[in-house]
């Protein structure tokens, strides 16, 4: 067994009032925190003790941040960043009294709705959109840490062509003007001949 999987097993059973000011005082100046946290954003680090050491900075960082820890909480704060929700649709309820089909019973079928006897209509039904209320909140799928590398990259990226460029403005031979000059019989413009 891993020291380290031992160490955060029995660090998650071990029962630490945090409720007092004291204790979390002491968490805090303690570093253990910081050393736990590492260990859960570590890649080197084992998937079980990554997530052994998510839940014991999720355990401990809640009563010092004062969060709840209750999931009705959660809801509670995300329907205040949300304020606009779906109203749920009530169904209205319909009565199949007259609206048995038969396979065998088309034609009588057919000649009651022409007369007028039945009293039930058939007609298209409006689908509606189901209520988007989810108990469970997904996992986001964005990695921070893949869209800074590519920020990294596309800034090395413009870094290289803008070199690239540079060396290809040097590199090329300059041309000379070769227009031919006016002379002028008074002699003005000789100063750059000479």
């Amino acid at each position: 067994m891993n020291i380290r999987s031992a160490v955060l097993k029995l660090l998650s059973d071990f029962p630490i009032d945090l409720e007092q000011y004291d204790r979390r005082e002491q968490l805090k100046k303690s570093g253990l925190g910081k050393v736990i946290m590492f260990l859960s954003k570590s890649d080197e680090e084992t998937t079980s003790n990554r997530k052994l050491a998510k839940e014991l900075v999720d355990k401990w960082s809640r009563p010092i941040f004062n969060k709840s820890t209750r999931f009705e909480d959660m809801r509670r704060f995300d329907d205040e960043r949300a304020p606009y929700r779906r109203p749920q649709m009530k169904k209205p309820l319909s009565s199949s009294s007259g609206m048995e089909s038969r396979d065998d019973d088309l034609d009588a079928d057919f000649s009651q709705r022409r007369s007028g006897q039945s009293s039930a209509r058939q007609h298209a039904s409006r689908p509606e959109a189901s209520p988007l209320d989810f108990v469970i909140r997904p996992q986001s799928k964005i990695d921070p840490e893949q869209i800074r590398a590519r920020a990294k990259q596309a800034i090395q990226d413009q870094r290289r062509l803008k070199m690239n460029k540079k060396l290809q403005q040097l590199k090329a031979p300059k041309k000379k003007n070769l227009q031919a000059s006016k002379l002028s019989v008074e002699g003005r413009g000789m100063i750059k001949y000479l």
